[in-house]
């Protein structure tokens, strides 16, 4: 980056902390695409993804949105060319970290050296994280180092070869995300009712989601209480009952503590007013948490492209990621000449979606061995999903319940669950859970193989 440019960015950020409101921002549709460097490809194309060949297109492929596969050649010339990189991933899935280092080498090959951002980590962990980098900190101690289980849960062997490549490669490698535990604070008690020195770690302006986004994760909301209203006695929704039961936090509109610009953009949608008072606060809370997430990361990833230099390489979940709405509308509004490039993991399951991403990598999506999706905050493993069938479902699990113990092993990270799970398809045995579901601790019992040993 050019001085002139670099001094433009600080400025912006200045004026940004200072509370002042976003401007000149593209339209929300565009992924500020970076166009392939030379509209002769020296590499043929492999072929156009039909719903009818989607399914065969080999894991690993690279596809555009247009549904044509490119080669990896391809790729890294239209990335050479991005200020910001963002790469999607499912937490639980090998296959999407295996892709996520298998591009960043492909970049570090191509003589680019990109600061990788991370989600899974707050911006306290840096120092270790340079450590790593600097080669005076080896791999196997990282977790340790950055307190992994705390911070994030998911299974560090998910990421090594993330990490491998940061350390071969010796590049830069930042944590972009809030303390454990800070977003959810600020979901439950607003921007306004955080310490000062708390409130100091979130930009002074946090961009609500766009419309679409909102509508988007309005409708899944709703899905999910729906869901849990129809297992409750009677199945009668209780606006009070709604709040308590969303797993969300609650009580504080997402608007607190924006500047006057930012709440007005962030007024209900006309859909909303149908909702029960608590159902809304309780929705509301949850787009702050999610705001609140996006604009740290934004805002840290152009902090580091000021710092260091770009592009930046940020890997984040995929609803971060996907259509432009999280991470990539911060960045415009922090950093508005930004060219940006949206990678996302693709499953094969029909032709890729053109407003979801710019490139895409085939990945499968590895089932969960029991039928169970989670979530992970504040050390516990709640029940997000149960799927329809499933050796989970047929057990007794339901969307909400905490994971307190599995197979005698107190569950305080996603790490445990997975290894107790592993086990016990290995052996065959039957897994015993506890698990906490409207304030009593109920017992669950995933059967083994028949045959085998209780």
């Amino acid at each position: 980056m050019g001085l002139a440019a670099r001094c433009a960015l600080i400025l912006c950020l200045f004026m940004l902390t200072g509370g002042c409101a976003l401007a000149g921002r593209p339209p929300a549709a565009s992924h500020g695409v970076v166009p392939v460097a030379s509209p002769q490809d020296d590499v043929p194309r492999a072929g156009q993804v039909s719903a009818g060949t989607a399914a065969a297109v080999p894991v690993g492929s690279f596809v555009q949105g247009d549904g044509s596969l490119i080669a990896s050649s391809d790729v890294v010339r239209r990335l050479a060319g991005a200020d910001y990189i963002l790469v999607g991933e499912s937490h639980t899935s090998p296959c999407d970290h295996r892709q996520q280092a298998r591009l960043l080498r492909l970049l570090t090959d191509a003589g680019l050296r990109p600061v990788v951002g991370l989600e899974m980590l707050p911006t306290a962990t840096n120092n270790a994280l340079w450590r790593l980098s600097a080669g005076s900190l080896g791999i196997d101690a990282l977790p340790d180092a950055v307190d992994w289980r705390t911070n994030w849960g998911y299974d560090f062997a998910l990421y090594r070869p993330v990490f491998e490549v940061i350390a071969s490669a010796g590049l830069p490698v930042r944590g972009l995300n809030l303390p454990a535990g800070l977003a959810r604070k600020a979901g439950r008690e607003g921007l306004e009712g955080l310490p000062p020195a708390e409130r100091a770690l979130i930009p002074s302006v946090v961009m609500p989601p766009s419309e679409g986004q909102r509508a988007t994760l309005e409708e899944v909301f709703r899905e999910h209480m729906t869901m849990r209203e129809m297992r409750k006695p009677g199945g009668a929704t209780s606006a009070t009952g709604a709040a308590s039961s969303t797993g969300m936090p609650s009580g504080t509109a997402a608007t607190a503590g924006m500047p006057t610009e930012t709440v007005q953009a962030a007024a209900p949608a006309a859909p909303e007013q149908t909702m029960p008072e608590a159902m809304r606060r309780a929705f509301d809370s949850f787009m702050l948490v999610q705001s609140v997430w996006d604009a740290t990361m934004a805002y840290e990833a152009v902090r580091a492209r000021i710092d260091i230099g770009g592009p930046v390489y940020i890997l984040a979940g995929g609803g971060h990621v996907e259509y432009g709405w999280g991470i990539a509308r911060r960045l415009r509004g922090f950093d508005p000449t930004a060219r940006i490039v949206l990678v996302h993991p693709w499953r094969g399951d029909g032709p890729p979606d053109p407003a979801q991403a710019d490139i895409f990598f085939r990945c499968d999506a590895a089932p969960p061995r029991l039928g169970l999706a989670f979530t992970f905050d504040d050390g516990r493993v709640r029940i997000a999903e149960v799927l329809p069938g499933s050796p989970a479902a047929t057990a007794g699990f339901l969307p909400g319940d905490v994971v307190q113990t599995a197979g005698g092993r107190t569950v305080d990270s996603p790490k445990v669950l997975h290894e107790a799970g592993s086990a016990a398809a290995a052996s065959g045995a039957s897994i015993v859970f506890t698990v906490l579901r409207d304030g009593a601790s109920h017992t669950i019992t995933v059967p083994g193989r028949a045959g085998a040993k209780p």
